[in-house]
Formats: structure tokens, C-alpha cells, sequence
């Protein structure tokens, strides 16, 4: 079983680990604030193919959607 790790708000390491090979699933909060800027998202540089998988609604607005990553 592989390690089970969690990565909070730190885009780099996010985008160094996907460039491996080394994600198999996002979790992707959304909560429900308006900021007026803020960081990409993503900034992969090759395209990673993604699968939704599941969405859970919170009381407080706030969405998880999970996306698993698909093989070219």
C-alpha cells in the first residue's frame, strides 16, 4: 500500500510531484469566500488527465470535489 500524504496550499511541491508520476488523486476545497487575486491553481507543465470521482457538499458552503488522475 502506497504512502497516503496530504498537501495543503503549496503549489510547487503539488506541481514537482505531479511532474513525476507521484499523485493518484486531488481533492479540491472550495469554500464559499470571494478573494480578489491569488495563485494558478495549477501550474503543471505537461496536460494530466483527470477523472471526477466525488463531490461532498458541507453545511457551510464549503465543496469537496475529488478527481482522480487517468492514464494518457
Amino acid at each position: 500500500m502506497a504512502p497516503t500524504i496530504l498537501i495543503s496550499g503549496n503549489g510547487r511541491l503539488t506541481d514537482a510531484l505531479a511532474t513525476v508520476g507521484l499523485l493518484d488523486e486531488y481533492k479540491i476545497w472550495t469554500y464559499p469566500v470571494l478573494k480578489g487575486s491569488g495563485e494558478p491553481l495549477f501550474r503543471a507543465e505537461s496536460r494530466i488527465g483527470l477523472q471526477h470521482f466525488e463531490t461532498t457538499t458541507f453545511e457551510s458552503g464549503a465543496v469537496v470535489s475529488t478527481y482522480r488522475v487517468t492514464t494518457a
